[in-house]
C-alpha cells in the first residue's frame, strides 16, 4: 500500500515522495509510522475498501500539485497540529522564528495587550496564547477563509484569550486604540512581503494554490510595513517577518519612521524576522 502511494507521488516528482506517502497513510488510517514500516509488504486493501479509497483520492491531489498540508487539511507548528485550509497560508519554518522573538519580546516587555494584523491560520497568536493565557491578544484579517481556519483553531485548542476580527486593520486598529489609553501593546505580523513582479516565478506549488492576498506585498514589497508604520503609534515595538533580501530598506523605511530595526537570522543566516522600536 505504501509503496503504491509513494509510487504515485514519485511518478508525479513530488521530492520526498516516501516521507509524504507515510504522512497521507497516517492520517487517513490513523496509523503510526511505524505500524506502516513493519507491515509495508501487506497486500494492497480491496478496491471496495472506503479508506483505501480515500488514500487514493488524497494521493493524487497531492500528485497534482495540491500542497501536501492542504490534502491533509493539517499542519504541524511548532509541535502543535493546526487546522490548514485553502485560502490561508501554510505555515513556514521563518515563522516559528517570529513566534520564538516574539515570546523572548513578551517575557521582557510584559505587555498587557498582543495584537496581530493578519492571523491567516491563526497558529502566531495560538502559539503566543498558549504560553501566555492570561494576555488579550486582538487580531484582523480581511480573508474570510483566515477567520474560518483561526476560529476552528482556536477554539479546538480550547484558548480563551484570543479575539479575531474579520476586517481592515488600518481602518480598525486606530479606532480600537482610542478606546484602550492605557494599554502597552506588542504587534506582531507576517505580512504580505513579496514584490508583485515575483509572484510569478515562485514555485507552481505556491503561485497556483496559495492565497495571493497572504504574498502580494506591492510593487517593492514594502505596502504593508509602509502602511503599518505609519498606522501604529512610534512606541508600540513591532515584529515582522520580512523577505529574505529586504533587511537594507526595512532598515531605511524604519529610520524614516523614526524607529530603530534589530534583525534576527534564520538557520542560514538570512534576516528573516525585525524588531522594530522606537530610535
Amino acid at each position: 500500500m505504501r509503496m503504491a502511494c509513494q509510487e504515485t507521488l514519485a511518478t508525479a516528482g513530488i521530492e520526498e515522495a516516501s516521507i509524504e506517502a507515510t504522512y497521507l497513510i497516517q492520517d487517513i488510517f490513523d496509523v503510526s509510522s511505524a505500524f506502516i514500516l513493519t507491515h509495508a509488504n501487506e497486500p494492497i486493501p480491496s478496491a471496495s475498501n472506503p479508506l483505501w479509497q480515500k488514500l487514493k483520492q488524497s494521493t493524487q491531489k497531492r500528485a497534482s500539485g495540491i500542497p501536501l498540508a492542504y490534502v491533509l487539511q493539517r499542519w504541524v507548528f511548532r509541535k502543535t497540529t493546526y487546522t490548514i485550509m485553502k485560502g490561508v497560508l501554510i505555515p513556514r519554518p521563518e515563522t516559528e522564528l517570529l513566534v520564538d522573538i516574539a515570546l523572548k519580546k513578551i517575557h521582557q516587555t510584559n505587555p498587557t495587550h498582543i495584537v496581530e494584523l493578519g492571523y491567516g491560520s491563526g497558529v502566531i497568536s495560538c502559539e503566543l496564547a498558549l504560553d501566555y493565557p492570561a494576555i488579550p491578544i486582538i487580531g484582523w484579517d480581511i480573508s474570510p477563509f483566515a477567520y474560518t481556519c483561526a476560529s476552528n483553531n482556536i477554539h479546538t485548542l480550547g484558548i480563551k484569550n484570543i479575539s479575531i476580527y474579520l476586517g481592515d486593520f488600518f481602518e480598525q486598529f486606530p479606532r480600537w486604540l482610542q478606546q484602550m489609553p492605557d494599554c502597552k501593546i506588542l504587534l506582531v505580523s507576517n505580512p504580505p512581503y513579496i514584490p508583485t513582479d515575483t509572484i510569478a516565478g515562485l514555485d507552481p506549488v505556491v503561485t497556483q494554490h496559495e492565497p495571493h492576498l497572504a504574498l502580494d506585498g506591492g510593487k517593492d514589497g514594502l505596502d504593508f510595513y509602509t502602511k503599518l508604520m505609519a498606522c501604529v503609534p512610534q512606541h508600540i515595538p513591532i515584529i515582522v517577518e520580512i523577505g529574505i533580501d529586504q533587511s537594507p530598506a526595512i532598515t531605511v523605511l524604519s529610520h524614516r519612521y523614526g524607529r530603530d530595526p534589530i534583525f534576527y537570522d534564520d538557520l542560514q543566516g538570512i534576516p528573516r524576522v525585525c524588531s522594530i522600536v522606537p530610535l
